[in-house]
């Protein structure tokens, strides 16, 4: 990879090219992501209405058996074409073959596992309800693989028609039967159903066709990258959903449900926003991975951008974390108000998306080494902490645990793509000053209310907001390159 100077005009050089393909992707991203999530809160509402709790529970055994067993047999293929440089048509037909062995292999396990999945559960009726929802895991292998290029090429317009075409169908399906039926087999059928339809519509938009191959070679080479994606993708199931039996075993389901409830408010935006750009970020990268100069102004952008929009929130959810948890969710919540502030901050964390930048240079071990540490400092820290601090000190166990691999992370994209820690810190100082002064306003309004009501709130948060703007559209009186106007003009031409 070509070397370069680290001279601040380069934080901003981008492919206009990949950048306007990547806006327009990331687009029909948030697009798929809102029209799917409306989809799917209309579903919940209108099933939850017609079905039991029961039965809503009964598939929640299902999915979570479904999705575990999913996670622990995971090959990384998808992910390795999409790195991949170079024609990747000899490779497809090779990981459809075994995806389709894979999803067989699964399918069986469930089948004849499902009784013993019933005993544990202590519900026998799951077994039958088990073996018809594994259909789905071969349903899904057998998936036209050529859509791969969807996101290869930063084709999410008819990634979009593929996904919401089969949520869609998935939600009047699961409707009709449960009116008809009013049991758990309206979640079972129309989940089946969605998944009918992806796999059908994927040969009516994708004109390649994928066929039987057993090139172990081709296989081989993809598993080479694929077992670190495999290896991620395990540690952060643990370091996902750990905490939450760590602390619905030690303390009980009544501050399971105040961490749970911190975690979702604390980490939604940056959540929900990073996965969004690194799912575009991923492709993008991949295709400047022999460009040092315009990878790292992707790496810049995407951080510039990721950081307008989540350091505000995280300063508002710091200042106003007591007042909105009162307001809107009523006094009975207050108690995870410490927590939901310390896991705020693991947001921020969140914007320095480094993740793509390895994989796309083809080193997810990275990332898995990365998430291997972090997952040791929870297991060290996260008993005496608990213990020690309830809630907060689980919370504050994820933070530490985050921020104490911040330095590897730093070390390794120095090293293997040339971006600068002092260059990532100039790039966020703008948002992380004019985040600081709005928390400053904000704190100095909230005080001047005797109490704070949804009113008061509502003010208070759109003062933050008006102040934030205007400080960052003053930034480049004293830091000239940072311009947010013209990364929006820069979005917006890239839209059209």
């Amino acid at each position: 990879m070509e070397k370069s100077s680290s001279d601040t005009s380069e934080l901003f050089k981008a492919d206009d090219d990949i950048f306007s393909r990547a806006v327009k992707g990331g687009g029909w991203v948030i697009v798929s992501k809102i029209s799917q999530q409306l989809l799917s809160t209309a579903r919940w509402i209108i099933l939850a209405r017609l079905l039991a709790p029961e039965d809503f529970g009964l598939m929640g055994i299902i999915l979570l058996t479904m999705a575990t067993i999913n996670m622990f047999t995971q090959t990384g293929f998808q992910d390795a074409l999409v790195q991949k440089r170079k024609d990747i048509a000899g490779y497809l037909n090779a990981a459809w073959t075994l995806g389709i062995i894979r999803g067989l292999l699964l399918f069986a396990l469930l089948y004849f596992g499902a009784p013993c999945v019933a005993s544990f559960f202590n519900r026998p009726e799951a077994a039958d309800v088990l073996r018809v929802a594994a259909v789905s895991l071969v349903v899904v292998a057998v998936t036209n693989i050529g859509t791969v290029y969807f996101v290869k090429e930063l084709d999410f317009h008819r990634q979009f028609i593929l996904e919401i075409i089969g949520t869609l169908v998935g939600t009047v399906v699961a409707v009709w039967f449960a009116l008809q039926y009013r049991n758990v087999w309206a979640l079972v059928v129309g989940r089946l159903s969605g998944d009918i339809t992806r796999c059908l519509l994927s040969y009516v938009i994708q004109p390649y066709k994928p066929g039987i191959s057993f090139d172990i070679a081709k296989a081989k080479e993809l598993w080479r990258f694929g077992k670190h994606v495999f290896g991620i993708k395990i540690l952060h199931f643990f370091g996902l959903y750990g905490d939450d039996a760590f602390v619905g075993k030690v303390l009980g389901a009544v501050s399971l449900g105040f961490y749970q409830m911190a975690y979702r408010i604390a980490s939604m935006v940056a959540t929900e926003f990073g996965d969004l750009i690194g799912k575009v970020a991923f492709p993008a990268y991949s295709k400047l991975q022999d460009n040092a100069v315009k990878l790292r102004g992707g790496y810049f952008k995407s951080i510039q951008v990721i950081s307008l929009l989540v350091f505000p929130i995280t300063g508002g959810i710091i200042v106003l974390a007591p007042e909105f948890t009162e307001v809107v969710l009523g006094e009975k919540w207050l108690p995870m108000v410490p927590a939901m502030q310390i896991l705020s901050l693991l947001g921020l964390l969140k914007c320095m998306q480094r993740g793509p930048v390895f994989k796309s240079l083809g080193r997810p071990d990275i990332s898995k080494m990365m998430a291997l540490w972090r997952l040791v400092i929870i297991v060290i820290t996260i008993y005496p902490l608990t213990v020690k601090l309830q809630i907060a000190g689980t919370s504050l166990c994820m933070l530490l645990s985050s921020m104490l691999v911040q330095p590897i992370g730093f070390y390794q994209l120095q090293k293997i793509a040339d971006i600068k820690f002092k260059d990532v810190l100039k790039m966020l100082s703008v948002p992380t000053a004019t985040t600081l002064v709005m928390m400053l306003c904000v704190f100095a309004a909230k005080s001047a209310f005797d109490t704070v009501g949804l009113i008061s709130l509502g003010f208070i948060v759109c003062l933050g907001g008006v102040v934030y703007i205007i400080l960052i559209l003053l930034a480049p009186i004293i830091y000239k390159e940072y311009d947010a106007v013209a990364l929006a003009r820069d979005i917006l031409k890239g839209l059209k």
